[in-house]
């Protein structure tokens, strides 16, 4: 097999023939003229990430007649899908990653950028294309962008699902598993063992959500936990719309079944469902004692109404920045099939809950 070195540099014409337009209008596209139609520059990006490709590389295979070694730069990036938001500002747990990240690599004489792409658009990354980048962290779980950018650079994926046959690179992602084990070990301390499950059923609901109640109905009769199901309320059609109406409707139905005792307990999947429900429980006179409500999934540890399961944002990006540096420096761009996973924080013992 030809080495990276040997190999023929893929050119214009390459993506032009892959592609079926003209060369001129790859390299229109890809210089960033904005005279194409959306379609066109999606083709073409997408030729040009699955091929490989890399003007500068083209440049010097054109004068040395081989491809010549990535220079490196001590510039990491970090690559994030923005999904329905149309600008990272409106996500502070986006600006707190990136801080993060920033601050790791800065530990380790890095620089680290941050690129955001909606999916709609496709992965046009100019830095990238011109291999300016010596690696990247992956939090966006689109195969392509995951293929595209492996062909170049060392990757680590953060905090997305681990699937087989995952390309060969390692990720790093919290251990949900053993976070929810906690809980279970909780409630069952409490004699908290009648437990409401609530959780999403929108199309748009992520992997995360899945995986949390698959866990969740896996581990708990094993800690003496029953998962009540008059009390399972998988939310259909849940949007940012819908939210308090869905929540208010699942509310009339726990309202009595917490008073009665039919239910102690309240898991939601995600800390949304279960912040809004506590405002709701505690109009309707539903004391704080009477039953445990602990949220599977919350972004960082802090200050809630509720007890949960939380993130640990700062260890989960500073183990993926050093995994990503470990590759580079060893310059190993070799099968790195592995899943390093960050214990969950426990956040019990509220004083709402106490």
């Amino acid at each position: 097999m030809a080495s990276d070195m040997t190999k023929p540099a893929i050119t214009l014409h390459d993506i032009s023939r892959r592609c079926g337009v003209s060369i001129s209008t790859v390299s229109g596209v890809l210089n960033g003229r904005d005279d194409f139609a959306e379609h066109t520059k999606r083709k073409v990006w997408s030729a040009a990430n699955d091929l490989g490709y890399s003007p500068s590389l083209e440049a010097r295979h054109l004068r040395a007649g081989n491809r010549s070694v990535h220079t490196p730069s001590r510039i990491l990036f970090h690559i994030s899908h923005l999904g329905s938001l149309q600008s990272p500002e409106n996500d502070p747990l986006e600006l707190r990653r990136s801080m993060l990240l920033t601050v790791s690599a800065a530990r380790h004489g890095y620089l680290m950028a941050d690129y955001f792409y909606h999916m709609q658009a496709g992965f046009r990354c100019y830095p990238y294309l011109n291999n300016h980048f010596d690696g990247a962290i992956i939090g966006s779980p689109h195969a392509d962008v995951i293929k595209a950018v492996k062909k170049k650079i060392p990757v680590v994926m953060m905090d997305i699902p681990k699937m087989a046959g995952h390309f060969g690179i390692p990720s790093v992602n919290m251990d949900f598993m053993s976070g929810i084990m906690k809980v279970m070990e909780e409630l069952s301390r409490r004699g908290h063992t009648r437990a409401s499950l609530i959780y999403s059923q929108a199309p748009a609901s992520s992997w995360l959500e899945e995986k949390l109640v698959m866990y969740t109905d896996m581990l708990a009769s094993k800690y003496g936990v029953s998962i009540v199901e008059s009390a399972r309320y998988p939310l259909e059609n849940l949007t940012e719309i819908t939210h308090n109406t869905l929540l208010d409707e699942v509310a009339m139905h726990l309202i009595p079944q917490l008073r009665s005792g039919a239910v102690n307990a309240v898991i939601s999947v995600h800390y949304a469902y279960i912040n809004t429900l506590h405002d709701i429980f505690q109009d309707a006179g539903i004391e704080a004692g009477q039953y445990s409500g602990i949220a599977l999934n919350a972004p960082e540890s802090g200050v809630f109404p509720f007890e949960a399961i939380c993130y640990d944002w700062p260890k989960l990006t500073d183990k993926a920045v050093s995994i990503l540096i470990a590759q580079i420096e060893q310059k190993n761009m070799g099968d790195n099939d592995f899943e390093c996973l960050i214990p969950m924080v426990a956040n019990f013992n509220r004083a709402s809950f106490q």
